[in-house]
């Protein structure tokens, strides 16, 4: 059986989630928050209606919000497949060089955890490595 937390991570947990993700998830999905810092508090009101399985500093700091085999609500049709993670920043910056370490750890650590393919992909039904943008619609996006 696949670990539902990342060892790394702080685990916080919050109520926006629901439902069992599909088994085995299609790998990981790195969002941009759009702001700095901690997501918990957004993610556990109930008037926001979203959240994301991880949170990412600048720094490197981990946050859990959702279990792994929980559906975050990251990402609209792609909830039951990928694992989310909010990097903190914006989209016109560049992830700092921490994050990127960090999200290449948490993409091998899934690849031996879920068997995610060693993939980059640009469709909601591929696998391995995506981004929030592909799929527009499917995936959450306008």
């Amino acid at each position: 059986m696949a670990a539902t937390l990342y060892p790394p991570a702080r685990y916080r947990p919050v109520r926006n989630t629901s439902g069992l993700m599909v088994q085995p998830t299609r790998g990981l999905i790195p969002h941009v928050q759009v702001g700095n810092g901690s997501l918990f508090s957004w993610f556990d009101s109930s008037t926001s209606q979203v959240s994301s399985h991880l949170w990412l500093s600048r720094n490197g700091d981990l946050e859990q919000y959702v279990r792994c085999d929980q559906r975050a609500w990251a990402q609209a049709a792609g909830n039951p497949y990928w694992i989310s993670c909010e990097c903190e920043g914006y989209p016109t910056e560049d992830y700092t060089p921490i994050q990127v370490t960090r999200l290449a750890e948490l993409f091998r650590w899934g690849m031996q955890e879920f068997g995610w393919r060693a993939e980059i992909t640009d469709s909601p039904d591929g696998h391995g490595i995506g981004t929030h943008r592909m799929g527009r619609r499917r995936l959450g996006r306008p």
